[in-house]
């Protein structure tokens, strides 16, 4: 497998960057900075950061134990980058620095799915396999949980109280 992207100019000047030759497995999450200059590509355990007209490797990271799930850049600080993996944890890495600024413990039994930005204010939510979904806001160098939401049993009591 060859990562790719296309980049669309005037929709008149379109041409294909091969990000890197070969993958040994599939990827299961791409991102973008706001600029549009680095690619994160998670494949298995490994996030790779390129520079995007360069096909060049900014940086590999390396920590999870398990398949990283979803990648993002942070919004407001550029410079970082949220990881999270089946292994039940997220990381933030300062690409900066080259190096991981905050690690979590294991948060659930179940593997984290999803992973979204609040692009005002920087929070994050994190989503697991059981439906339940954490809140995160960056303080400094560390990720201080806001808030915890059991998406079955939220929906239980609305619709509950929808028949009351």
């Amino acid at each position: 497998m060859e990562p790719s992207m296309w980049q669309i100019r005037d929709f008149v000047h379109i041409s294909k960057v091969t990000l890197c030759k070969k993958l040994q497995t599939e990827p299961s999450s791409v991102a973008f900075d706001h600029t549009g200059t680095l690619v994160a590509l998670c494949c298995d355990r490994i996030v790779q950061v390129f520079v995007a007209d360069r096909s060049e490797v900014l940086v590999t990271l390396e920590g999870h134990l398990a398949r990283v799930t979803k990648c993002a850049f942070h919004p407001i600080h550029h410079h970082l980058l949220i990881t999270c993996s089946e292994d039940r944890t997220f990381k933030i890495w300062d690409l900066a620095a080259k190096a991981l600024l905050f690690q979590s413990s294991v948060l659930s039994a179940f593997a984290i799915l999803s992973l979204a930005m609040n692009p005002r204010t920087g929070d994050f939510s994190i989503g697991f396999a059981d439906g339940t979904i954490r809140i995160f806001s960056l303080l400094g160098n560390f990720a201080k949980e806001m808030m915890v939401v059991n998406v079955e049993s939220f929906l239980r009591k609305l619709l509950w109280r929808k028949q009351v």
